[in-house]
């Protein structure tokens, strides 16, 4: 991206307008970058706000049967962009558009990137370009991750010193295997499982955790539709160890419904940190929302993402920035 580079404006849907921004790599390769803008094609200097996404080979901005599919939280920010730029970074291997592929049509530069070092790399390679660029007034960067994204901008505002708050939504911090024996424990009390299962299941998870960690370098291995690799990059890394390097305020938005990432997992979190006596940690508990802050009733599922994103926003502007 050249220093004065706006982008191409592409006009998404009729609320959603972005600028499309190639970032050049280090390596030689080029990210895509999003910046949310109105419909003006906005591009004065604001604070930056950047909005990780979670897991998959899916675009940023998926596209199926004409309907453009948003990363939880960016639609209620798009009330903000009047004071922020909203930035999106595609993963590598990944296009605007791509709409949750199949394992078999991964691209090959997804496979060979899936891991967390490598997208909180390029994350902060693109924030270091958008603020030598004409979008950003200088000041500090807000990153905001949900589920997998929340892990990887844990990492983020480790490695970038541009990061003033950071927000995460949705977040296991890399606990996949202990999510899923708070899960299988939730099974069995509520009688979902008998105990012979849960003793089956349980053994099935350490099994396969365990295979992982022995492959972690293996792109060939798949479960769950990720890599072994990726799976290890992961869990061989506990986000509460980046908790203990970084003084900036962050808010923890824990849903109560979530069985992704149980709310045990960001609980780990909370108690990392009054073990290390930080007070920079917001916590917010939403009960009867699930992962992705939907709240769930007899007449049907309601999303309550507005409500979080506008006590995030709330709190961003209480901790002093824009």
């Amino acid at each position: 991206m050249q220093s004065r580079d706006i982008g191409k404006l592409v006009r998404l849907s009729t609320r959603l307008w972005i600028r499309q921004l190639t970032v050049p790599t280090d390596d030689g390769a080029s990210l895509d970058v999003y910046v949310s803008v109105a419909g003006d094609g906005d591009v004065r200097p604001k604070p930056i706000l950047v909005l990780l996404q979670g897991s998959g080979a899916a675009s940023v901005f998926g596209r199926k049967d004409g309907m453009t599919f948003a990363p939880c939280g960016l639609v209620p920010l798009l009330a903000y962009l009047d004071r922020w730029h909203v930035v999106t970074v595609e993963k590598r291997g990944v296009r605007l558009g791509d709409f949750e592929p199949s394992p078999q049509e991964y691209s090959q530069e997804y496979v060979a990137h899936e891991s967390r070092p490598n997208r909180i790399h390029d994350v902060v390679q693109a924030i270091e370009a958008l603020r030598a660029g004409p979008f950003s007034t200088g000041s500090g960067v807000c990153v905001v991750g949900s589920s997998e994204g929340a892990h990887v901008a844990c990492g983020v505002a480790r490695a970038c010193t541009s990061v003033s708050a950071l927000g995460l939504l949705g977040f296991g911090g890399g606990q996949a295997l202990f999510a899923e024996l708070v899960n299988l424990r939730k099974s069995l009390r509520s009688g979902e499982i008998d105990a012979d299962t849960f003793q089956q299941c349980y053994a099935e998870c350490v099994e396969r955790a365990r295979q992982i960690q022995a492959q972690p370098a293996s792109t060939a291995d798949l479960w769950s539709g990720h890599t072994y690799r990726r799976w290890s990059s992961f869990g061989m890394h506990a986000a509460e160890w980046d908790l203990a390097h970084l003084d900036i305020p962050i808010f923890l938005a824990i849903a109560s419904e979530d069985t992704s990432a149980p709310p045990e997992t960001a609980d780990l979190l909370v108690a990392e940190a009054a073990r290390l006596g930080k007070r920079n940690l917001e916590v917010r508990n939403y009960v009867g929302l699930d992962h992705g802050f939907f709240a769930h009733t007899p007449d049907g599922a309601r999303n309550q993402q507005g409500r979080v994103i506008d006590d995030l926003m709330a709190w961003v502007a209480a901790v002093g920035m824009p």
